[in-house]
């Protein structure tokens, strides 16, 4: 299961990379205008979804806090750094951290193994960890897609099919 779960968290970060190189085509408030949806706006949106990619590769790397608080302290100082930048510095933040789980990738033997997460309260594979991040980011993508139509703007491709082809070129 290790290439196909792979090749999925590769969907992800090409899909997550098409939806910055179109935001970078943009002017440059779009990211930022308030919108009625999900999120306030696409950069909130973008944060949210680095954020939460940022605390599953901790529970891939067996770092979760056992202390509510902690965690809560941790996700308010990740976003708050994240807010800070602009859709460059926010891109870089996300190209740093698929280089995280591309480390975290290569240390798992087996990506169907079984492991108890979240306070023991979850057993899940790796491959199912895998498969909830890229889920995550496709909901998220689409809410991006449907905010930039609010705002007067396209979407761009980013369904699998769309990767698949691009990758058999």
């Amino acid at each position: 299961m290790k290439n196909s779960s792979l090749k999925f968290y590769d969907y992800h970060i090409w899909a997550n990379n098409k939806v910055f190189a179109h935001l970078q085509t943009l002017p440059q408030n779009v990211t930022t205008e308030e919108v009625t949806s999900v999120f306030a706006s696409i950069k909130d949106t973008l944060v949210h979804m680095y954020v939460v990619d940022h605390g599953w590769l901790s529970t891939i790397l067996r770092d979760e806090s056992s202390d509510i608080d902690e965690m809560k302290e941790r996700v308010i100082v990740l976003a708050e750094s994240a807010q800070k930048q602009d859709i460059t510095g926010l891109q870089k933040l996300y190209d740093d951290l698929y280089l995280e789980f591309r480390q975290a990738f290569n240390e798992i033997n087996d990506f169907d193994q079984i492991e108890s997460i979240f306070f023991g309260q979850l057993d899940c594979s790796y491959h199912d960890m895998i498969t909830h991040i890229v889920n995550h980011g496709t909901y998220h993508r689409g809410n991006i897609t449907a905010m930039l139509r609010q705002l007067g703007f396209t979407g761009c491709n980013t369904d699998y099919g769309a990767f698949l082809f691009e990758q058999q070129k």
